[in-house]
Order: structure tokens, then sequence, then C-alpha cells
């Protein structure tokens, strides 16, 4: 490993101690809690299907999805493509969300 991959490596590690790189799981848990907090069915979704968003929300007879990843990550081709299919033939909403934001979450979560 040369020193530049040393920095870069060094960089991330000291990101995810001090929390300004929060793990995926860390993501989902603190919208989660704003879900939540504000009337919603929060259930982990699992399916057959490889590549389905990770939450399904439901509240009022509202229902929405979410994938969640680690900040300024993307949906795999797999999961992109069945966010997709989803939203389409599905008809069904579909976000991505790669940060810990309450304000954010509150406006969706509302």
């Amino acid at each position: 490993m040369n020193e530049k991959q040393l920095a870069e490596k060094t960089k991330r590690f000291i990101a995810k101690i001090d929390g300004s790189d929060p793990l995926e799981k860390k993501v989902e848990a603190a919208w989660n809690k704003v879900a939540e907090a504000n009337g919603w069915v929060v259930r982990k979704f699992k399916s057959v299907h490889n590549g389905v968003p990770d939450r399904i929300y439901f509240r009022d007879g509202v229902c929405f999805m979410i994938e969640y990843k680690r900040r300024g990550k993307q949906p795999t081709a797999q999961q992109a493509k069945e966010h997709e299919i989803l939203r389409g033939k599905g008809g069904m909403r579909v976000y991505v969300v790669d940060h810990i934001d309450a304000k954010a979450a509150e406006v969706i979560f509302l």
C-alpha cells in the first residue's frame, strides 16, 4: 500500500469513528426513529428477489420504500433495476437515502 492509499484509508477510518461518515445501518436507524416517532409503521422488506429496497413504510393509506446507503454510495445495478421495476409497473415510490438528516426525515415522515 502506497502513502496515498494509506492516507485515504486512514481518512475513511477516522470518518467512521467521528460519525461524519456513518455506516448504512446507522443512517437507516436514524431515519426509522423519526418515522416511528411520527406514527409510521416501519418494516424490513425481504423478498425472494434480490435488489429490493431495505425498508417499507405505511401510514394513513400511504406506502413507500427506502433504500439506505452510506454517504455518496449509489444502488448497485441490480438494485437500480429493481427500483425501476417497482416505480414503473408497481407504481411504488422508492427513495435512496445516503445521509442522516433529521430535518429532511421530519419532512418526509410528517
